[in-house]
């Protein structure tokens, strides 16, 4: 599963950069998150994502931008509650906790892969999950980021929720609200 999804990548890097996937480079920023390497200038835009789960896989690609995904399958093994005290804002804690019981997972994993896309766009691990507030939209599948003043994290980010189908949660983030996502299905 891990050699298919980076052979995705890879492939689809190639499409993106005029590349045969062999020729993509990596290399990695100063915090770790993976990046592309030897583009020329018109390359050089580039940013990538790749989240994978239980055997299926998600790629974010942007330009002139950074940008991260998440994609977890829901379960019901998670304890939705206790994450949420640990990880989450005093305001999605009580989203979490005023949720029905048969949808709590679900409304967890929304808060999650936001939060998680977020953090992985940014190159920072998940030990920065508090530093960030998801403001989820009623009417739509934005989200509003909101980081608090001394956080290490940048602001002026925008999350799109994903529908990938029953069972599943996965969200897009980049930077600034310019931007749209289009989902592109590959079996």
């Amino acid at each position: 599963r891990y050699v298919l999804a980076h052979g995705g990548l890879r492939f689809i890097l190639g499409l993106y950069l005029g590349l045969a996937p062999a020729r993509v480079e990596f290399s990695s920023t100063s915090t770790g998150k993976p990046a592309l390497a030897g583009l020329r200038p018109e390359q050089a835009a580039v940013t990538f994502n790749l989240s994978h789960a239980h055997g299926n896989a998600m790629i974010a690609i942007a330009q002139g931008r950074e940008v991260g995904v998440d994609l977890e399958m829901v379960r019901e093994d998670v304890e939705a509650l206790k994450l949420a005290e640990r990880f989450f804002s005093d305001r999605e804690q009580l989203h979490v906790r005023s949720t029905a019981p048969e949808s709590r997972s679900r409304e967890f994993f929304h808060y999650w892969v936001a939060k998680e896309a977020v953090l992985k766009a940014q190159g920072i691990g998940l030990q920065a999950l508090h530093q960030c507030e998801i403001l989820l939209g009623t009417e739509t599948a934005d989200a509003e980021v909101l980081v608090p003043e001394g956080s290490s994290l940048h602001s002026n980010w925008r999350v799109r929720l994903l529908s990938c189908g029953e069972g599943w949660e996965a969200a897009v983030a980049a930077q600034g609200k310019d931007w749209v996502a289009q989902c592109c299905l590959m079996q």
